[in-house]
């Protein structure tokens, strides 16, 4: 009988986490017409952050990404919502989806390389939305 309790607990559980999306996670990520760039990390104070801290003060159009950095600490379940093993990590969010998710540049240029791409993905996606 406590078996069944704690599979029904469990199961609860897992379905109940899963039906939570990134909005719900981290409220400072309101649901918008724009990529998220979300920088993640463990620790405010490590050196390895600062590329990616830097990439997103380089890329080209900020009107169309908006910066989030995110402690693991103050959010820990959100390395799992986005299958976070390493830190520092940078997840570009649009539209309910991750569109690219970094965690091992090899410097700031590649993470600006990146990001720029995704912007200027994004902007002909609108206008091409905004043709039809």
């Amino acid at each position: 009988m406590k078996l069944i309790i704690l599979l029904i607990g469990m199961s609860a559980a897992i379905l109940g986490c899963g039906s939570e999306s990134v909005y719900d996670i981290i409220p400072e990520i309101e649901e918008d017409n724009k990529l998220h760039a979300i920088v993640l990390i463990e620790d405010s104070n490590d050196q390895n952050n600062h590329p990616y801290y830097n990439a997103l003060l380089e890329v080209n159009n900020l009107d169309i990404i908006q910066p989030h950095i995110v402690s693991a600490s103050d959010h820990p379940e959100v390395p799992d919502y986005f299958h976070a093993d390493h830190f520092p990590c940078l997840i570009l969010y649009e539209n309910g989806e991750v569109v690219m998710h970094l965690d091992d540049a090899a410097s700031m240029d590649d993470i600006v390389d990146e990001l720029n791409g995704n912007v200027d993905r994004f902007t002909r996606k609108m206008l091409a939305e905004e043709d039809v």
